[in-house]
């Protein structure tokens, strides 16, 4: 019985711990505009099950705005993908399969917290075209 108990309160806490930073989550998706529709991909980001998701447009309207990790590795995922670095202009750095022409451009926005980061990516190479 005593055993019982105490898989019952390692279970509870490990709910709790997860609804915790559920709601957390769901705040700081809050205040940068975003809704409950983005959460489940929220959480998929930061328990590394997907590297990120597409919400939208950026304001210009060239890049899509997509939620992804909070550590900026996509330079090194990108280049396990057969893309380079090619340059880096205005904020955006560049990448292409060959050296002399760039592919798509990526960026890092302001908008980050302790989940994750807001990033944009040219719109013909969308980060779910990359998994």
């Amino acid at each position: 019985m005593e055993r019982k108990g105490v898989i019952g309160l390692i279970i509870t806490l490990a709910v709790l711990a997860f609804a915790t930073v559920e709601i957390m989550m769901m705040r700081s998706l809050s205040k940068m505009g975003y809704g409950l529709s983005e959460l489940a991909g929220t959480t998929g980001v930061f328990y590394r099950v997907s590297r990120g998701f597409s919400v939208g447009d950026s304001a210009d309207g060239k890049m899509t705005v997509f939620i992804g990790r909070k550590n900026n590795d996509y330079g090194d995922f990108f280049e396990s993908k057969g893309y380079k670095k090619i340059y880096e202009l205005d904020g955006k750095v560049y990448y292409g399969e060959s050296d002399k022409e760039s592919d798509f451009a990526f960026c890092e926005t302001d908008d980050t917290c302790t989940w994750y980061t807001v990033y944009e990516i040219s719109k013909d190479h969308p980060i779910e075209s990359f998994d």
